[in-house]
């Protein structure tokens, strides 16, 4: 089956979220035939992309501004099942990034955002 997008809305940037709405999807079979009716298409990111650097005893984790309504999770172990809890690191502000600074400790720390609904 094929598809063909038109009458797309950009709605919001690519960074951290929905990329078009209220788009409509035309259905083809492989020879072609489009007799189906239309679709109303919605497509997520899954989330914006981390920056993660060590300043001496710290990691510094960074993600676009943009993206405020994400929150930072950690775990210490990527084992199905993982258990992703929030962070408790303090975000801040700077230029067009959100910040947050994690102690350095012993063993394996893993971290991700999760949009906040």
């Amino acid at each position: 089956m094929g598809g063909q997008k038109r009458g797309a809305k950009n709605l919001a940037n690519s960074e951290c979220g929905v990329f078009f709405q209220d788009s409509s999807l035309v259905v083809s079979n492989p020879v072609g035939s489009t007799n189906s009716t239309e679709a109303l298409l919605t497509v997520f990111d899954t989330s914006p992309l981390l920056s993660i650097t060590q300043q001496g005893t710290n990691v510094v984790i960074s993600w676009p501004q943009a993206c405020a309504s994400f929150a930072l999770e950690e775990t210490t172990s990527l084992s199905i099942p993982s258990s992703w809890s929030p962070s408790g690191a303090p975000v801040a502000s700077s230029g067009e990034k959100l910040i947050a600074t994690v102690p350095l400790g012993n063993g394996n720390k893993f971290f991700r955002l999760r949009r906040n609904h």
